[in-house]
């Protein structure tokens, strides 16, 4: 059984999940928990994938190979729009699979996420014809992979001052700026592309949004080495690139409305459950049991994590619950995800005071120099889908009503 059934009728959530569990089953082996098999296998406890130079990385592939073989199951959108490749089931489907699917080792999504969380539900929501039906169905079997190309150099968490620029040409427009800090793009096949199309006086009104292919001509991207090592964000050039009006989403000078629906299912997944506990939890916990004392800071700090995870697990569960029912405030997100930094600054702070000079230097020792990268890669998620400035900004607004 796929997400519908042959003759097209709903399942039950019950048939689903059984359907579901019995998919996973045949094609993946569970998860072990490394916690009980310490020293065995990886301990990578990394926030985000490991660094790919190009879109033929084994770990690119895999995670492609794995949605194609979703799609083809009927799992690759299981709450999206039918007319575009979707199941039309309901989000609880979704929430179900994901559960699932969670407790098998598949392959790093993080290649596909921009794609499938970002770009994918903006498409379907803003195109129309053939942008819409092909884009959609090719994001969702892993086919095109994305990067948002939202960011520059003076219009980071001030999104509206975006100065990157698309002229009106014919049945074409042309696109000159710079775009900065955008992931994955050196392994992207198209990017999501705000531009501003009148005067930068109007902020809000003249923004456009569209979908560009990276292969263009005058596309230029160069990656950016960060802390760890790795080069994942990249600065982005467009020197008069021209892009059809058919890739145009939304309305010109509509791009705002555009974005913030971006933003939103950016922040979901963020703050709603798609990466709401990136720790292993057991796995912390064996780790401070090995390397760790019973000192009095030690088991302060291990309180702390402990309860701001359990919190922020709990609070996107609220709102995954409110999101399923009708009544999420979106602006609900932000909590969530300002909950899930705070615990993750939490674990960092326990992690450096338990290990201390094992997270500078490599001794060798299993599940100890592996978290060095907790601490690095944290600004991160204080960062992307809006700084916990804005995240502030926006609770104080849209959920206590306080003035702007």
């Amino acid at each position: 059984m796929t997400a519908r059934t042959t003759t097209g009728v709903e399942p039950s959530l019950e048939q689903f999940e059984a359907a579901a569990a019995a998919f996973l089953r045949e094609r993946r082996v569970p998860k072990i928990d490394r916690a009980q098999h310490w020293g065995i296998g990886s301990d990578a406890v990394d926030l985000f994938e490991t660094d790919a130079d190009d879109a033929s990385a084994p770990g690119v592939i895999a995670a492609r190979d794995w949605q194609r073989e979703k799609a083809e199951a009927g799992y690759g959108w299981i709450s999206g729009p039918p007319e575009v490749g979707g199941g039309g089931l309901p989000t609880t489907y979704q929430v179900a699979f994901n559960r699932l699917e969670s407790q098998y080792e598949v392959p790093d999504p993080t290649p596909l996420t921009l794609g499938l969380h970002l770009i994918r539900p903006t498409v379907a929501a803003w195109s129309t014809g053939d942008l819409r039906q092909h884009m959609s169905r090719a994001l969702t079997r892993g086919e095109v992979l994305g990067c948002q190309l939202f960011s520059e150099t003076e219009a980071g968490s001030d999104l509206a001052s975006v100065r990157t620029s698309a002229r009106r040409d014919g049945d074409d427009w042309v696109v000159s700026g710079q775009k900065i800090w955008t992931s994955n793009a050196h392994i992207a096949d198209v990017g999501l592309l705000l531009c501003r199309t009148g005067d930068t006086g109007a902020r809000h009104k003249n923004l456009t949004m569209f979908v560009v292919d990276m292969t263009t001509p005058g596309v230029t991207i160069r990656r950016i080495t960060q802390m760890t090592g790795a080069a994942s964000f990249n600065e982005v050039t467009f020197d008069a690139v021209r892009i059809p009006d058919s890739r145009r989403l939304g309305a010109v000078d509509a791009g705002w409305k555009v974005a913030m629906s971006t933003i939103t299912s950016e922040r979901s997944a963020i703050g709603g459950g798609e990466a709401s506990n990136p720790i292993d939890v057991n796995l912390l916990l064996e780790m401070v049991r090995r390397y760790g004392t019973r000192d009095s800071l030690t088991l302060d700090l291990l309180a702390r994590a402990r309860i701001a995870i359990t919190v922020a697990e709990a609070f996107a569960d609220r709102c995954t619950e409110q999101m399923l029912s009708g009544e999420l405030n979106p602006a609900m997100f932000s909590v969530s995800k300002l909950l899930l930094t705070d615990s993750l600054r939490k674990v960092s702070e326990l992690v450096d005071h338990v290990l201390g000079p094992r997270i500078v230097a490599d001794t060798g020792e299993w599940g100890a120099y592996a978290w060095r990268l907790i601490g690095l890669e944290i600004s991160a998620y204080s960062v992307g889908g809006g700084s916990d400035e804005i995240q502030r900004n926006t609770v104080a607004e849209r959920c206590l009503g306080l003035p702007r």
